[in-house]
């Protein structure tokens, strides 16, 4: 049975689950009143998707879903990242999970635009340039730094155990 990210859609708080309901076991209350309000995104693992954060951020800058630098990302994370690195598949199941959550809190920023073409000269690029270069672990190291630095600013919490590994 696939699994699936499932994301409220009052406060974009997301959590895995089946094809047919949220596996949360925490409080259904929403920070924006009442409960949360569940909408099935997609399946966990599924190629060619996924890349949230450089997805807005090459859309942002006008560049099309096929672009180089997210064909790179994804064959990266899919390839290289899940199959072989240390920790892969938890750090990418994981991204899954707040990916949706970052952009969405990043969309609510008045300064969004700002901030993603931030992303693209500091993170996004150096990433590509270092998958040329085949420099696998300093493209998850970069990667990471991204995703820690927009959790710690918008308040994103982050599976413990990956937390303590590679967040502290």
């Amino acid at each position: 049975m696939s699994r699936y990210i499932w994301q409220c859609d009052k406060c974009g708080f997301s959590c895995y689950g089946d094809q047919d309901r949220p596996k949360y076991r925490g409080s259904n209350i929403c920070e924006k009143g009442g409960s949360h309000s569940w909408q099935r995104c997609k399946p966990v693992g599924q190629n060619g998707g996924g890349c949230f954060i450089t997805t807005a951020v090459c859309q942002t800058l006008g560049a099309p879903d096929d672009c180089k630098e997210l064909t790179m990302i994804r064959n990266f994370r899919d390839g290289r990242l899940k199959r072989f690195m240390e920790d892969g598949e938890l750090l990418v199941n994981e991204y899954y999970r707040i990916g949706p959550m970052i952009v969405n809190a990043i969309e609510k920023d008045a300064d969004a635009t700002n901030i993603y073409t931030q992303l693209w000269n500091n993170r996004i690029k150096p990433c590509c340039e270092q998958i040329e270069q085949q420099n696998w672990e300093q493209v998850k190291l970069i990667y990471i730094k991204m995703v820690k630095e927009l959790c710690e600013k918008y308040n994103i919490i982050v599976d413990p155990i990956l937390s303590k590994k590679y967040f502290s």
